[in-house]
């Protein structure tokens, strides 16, 4: 099994990690943020959790629009956990 290739930005870390995390970064930017406006379909404890999620994934600069279909089942799990609760 393969090693899982390190994201840091940290200075005591390896420079090749360093510079693998910025490619990264670059490769993300050319591709979009999240919206930050949840999905109409996305209801109560859903919509929440999208709009709580969405602004600190964005910030990361790791998330992308590539990704909301899965930021998408994460919070509709939560709004079905919720609710079976």
């Amino acid at each position: 099994m393969p090693r899982i290739a390190k994201i840091t930005s940290n200075k005591s870390d390896e420079a090749y990690q360093r510079d693998r995390t910025d490619n990264l970064k670059q490769a993300n930017e050319q591709l979009g943020l999240l919206s930050l406006k949840p999905p109409t379909h996305l209801k109560s404890y859903a919509r929440t959790l999208w709009k709580v999620l969405t602004p600190a994934l964005n910030k990361t600069g790791y998330v992308t629009t590539i990704d909301s279909t899965t930021v998408e089942a994460l919070c509709i799990n939560y709004q079905m956990l919720r609710e079976a609760y």
